[in-house]
């Protein structure tokens, strides 16, 4: 993995997004694209000045 701070991000989002795919909550392809945008939104925040 690469060692950088976004990765965190990576790690808190993905979590829940593979219970809820897991779980039925939502299926798979929204569970992770919702994610996806999720983590483009966030690290977008955090991380603006890199």
């Amino acid at each position: 993995m690469p060692s950088i701070p976004e990765m965190a991000e990576i790690w808190t989002t993905m979590e829940p997004a593979m219970f809820n795919a897991a779980s039925g909550k939502k299926s798979p392809k929204q569970a992770l694209n919702d994610a996806v945008s999720s983590l483009h939104k966030t690290i977008k925040q955090k991380y603006k000045d890199k």
